[in-house]
């Protein structure tokens, strides 16, 4: 069993159905599980009794053919297709049928072929169809070597613009008729047919502790892509030396070797293993496919499972009392990691209590990856608008988590020198309010402290005030009298 990371939504179980496509591009990979007869497409021994293809289904056109999912003799995954044909007459077998958008890019078959003797048994050639035209391999031929799984590559010429298609094989028999088995079967675009380059490895492959049965795993994309395809990951109890078979399509659960096991195949670039045992040690490794199911190196790392309870930490918890001039700011630092979290959305930071609007932070929402939320620097800023004793609650939080909770206090004072301003006109600062002395007809003007003029008033006989949403540094003038202010 594996969840997404990002979404926690279930993987499907076959890849690249149906895939939205640039006509220009040249990297799109068809047919995914089902071409390896690992994904969703049943195989139809019914005859069609014509030449189409069909959807979600692996179809033969006459009764003549015989055509069945293998579990014995197999290349990759657990399942193969099983042709067996006592005609000497040519007889198609088609993949599913595939919705693409209109394209007129070539396109090569891929896939492997095997049968038990070079001079008897069955013949084939490839095709594939593209709306209703079909273009087909020249010439029929059996298998060069007996009992060995050998590639077949089909690169057509001809290209017809369609917006369906599929590709197949047409079988007849040699002398007395046989069996002939098929595996790793894949469409892809191609300007140059066969992709034998091999994609560069995953990078920064990492493996944290996710719940007491469960390990997270995190890499990210080669600088040049993945080509059409995704990643590959196999994991053992000891490491998982074997390597996936060139071209070899795989679906969770299949084995490379008896030691190891396939447990991801996509596109994500996370994922969590779950269902294993506490305390015990897995290695892992992780493949870059393309879309020829080409195969890079391998990155190799192992996890060890914790019982580990999610946790939240807040570190330099015991946060000092932050000192200031009322209208001006102190800040803190503090830093936030956290393990094992369930909540996709990560951690959440809040401040309450009878002062909270005097405290800021610099991030509400620490979002966290697999999981794990890394050493985090939050700055707390305290900007108070009046003078005095001020306390405030820092809450950090995530669902399934106890809150990390913390006290923040501050003491305000009134700016020093704020006495001289009382005893020329100015004589109160509170709560954004300006108190000042003037004669009537004064003309009065207050300037922030960029020089922008916030307000401009003729005076009355002595009291005035100026109330202001704004904080900080402040200029007031009153008729030739200036005088600067902290709000």
């Amino acid at each position: 069993m594996r969840i997404s990371l990002l979404f926690f939504r279930g993987f499907l179980s076959f890849l690249f159905l149906t895939i939205t496509m640039c006509a220009l591009s040249q990297n799109n990979s068809y047919l995914g599980l089902d071409g390896g007869f690992e994904g969703l497409s049943t195989i139809e021994n019914t005859a069609t009794g014509d030449a189409l293809p069909r959807a979600n289904k692996w179809v033969k056109a006459n009764g003549a053919l015989t055509i069945s999912k293998e579990s014995t003799v197999v290349r990759s995954g657990n399942n193969s297709l099983k042709v067996t044909t006592l005609s000497g007459s040519t007889y198609r077998v088609w993949s599913p049928l595939i919705t693409i958008p209109e394209s007129s890019t070539r396109w090569v078959v891929q896939y492997y072929r095997r049968a038990a003797s070079t001079a008897d048994g069955i013949q084939s050639i490839s095709n594939i169809y593209r709306g209703a035209a079909e273009a087909k391999a020249s010439t029929y031929n059996t298998v060069s070597v007996a009992n060995v799984w050998e590639k077949v590559i089909h690169f057509p010429i001809s290209v017809t613009a369609a917006s369906a298609a599929a590709g197949g094989v047409y079988c007849k028999r040699i002398v007395a008729g046989g069996d002939m088995y098929f595996d790793d079967f894949c469409l892809y675009e191609s300007d140059i047919g066969e992709d034998v380059t091999v994609p560069d490895a995953p990078k920064e492959l990492n493996v944290h502790p996710f719940t007491s049965t469960s390990l997270a795993l995190t890499w990210k994309a080669p600088l040049t892509g993945v080509d059409g395809g995704g990643y590959l990951i196999v994991r053992g109890i000891v490491d998982p030396l074997v390597s996936p078979n060139p071209n070899g399509i795989y679906a969770v659960g299949n084995l490379i070797s008896p030691e190891s096991v396939v447990v991801y195949q996509g596109t994500e670039k996370n994922f969590i293993d779950t269902g294993l045992s506490t305390g015990s040690q897995y290695f892992y490794r992780i493949y870059t496919y393309d879309k020829a199911y080409n195969y890079s190196a391998a990155v190799q790392i192992s996890g060890v499972v914790a019982a580990t309870l999610p946790t939240i930490t807040v570190v330099d918890a015991v946060i000092p009392t932050m000192i200031t001039n009322v209208g001006a700011s102190r800040t803190e630092i503090v830093n936030v990691s956290a393990i094992n979290l369930t909540d996709v959305t990560g951690v959440a930071l809040a401040v309450s209590g009878e002062n909270a609007n005097f405290f800021s932070l610099s991030k509400q929402v620490i979002e966290q990856s697999t999981g794990i939320v890394l050493t985090t620097p939050i700055t707390i800023t305290y900007r108070p608008t009046v003078d005095g004793l001020h306390s405030a609650i820092l809450t950090a939080s995530s669902a399934g988590v106890p809150n990390s909770v913390h006290n923040l206090n501050g003491t305000a004072r009134i700016l020093s020198g704020i006495e001289t301003h009382k005893s020329n006109f100015i004589l109160s600062l509170k709560n954004g309010c300006i108190l000042f002395a003037a004669n009537e007809g004064d003309v009065v003007e207050l300037y922030n402290a960029v020089g922008q003029k916030l307000v401009s008033k003729i005076a009355v006989q002595g009291l005035n005030a100026i109330s202001l949403n704004s904080r900080g540094v402040v200029v007031l003038k009153v008729g030739e009298k200036i005088a600067k202010a902290i709000l």
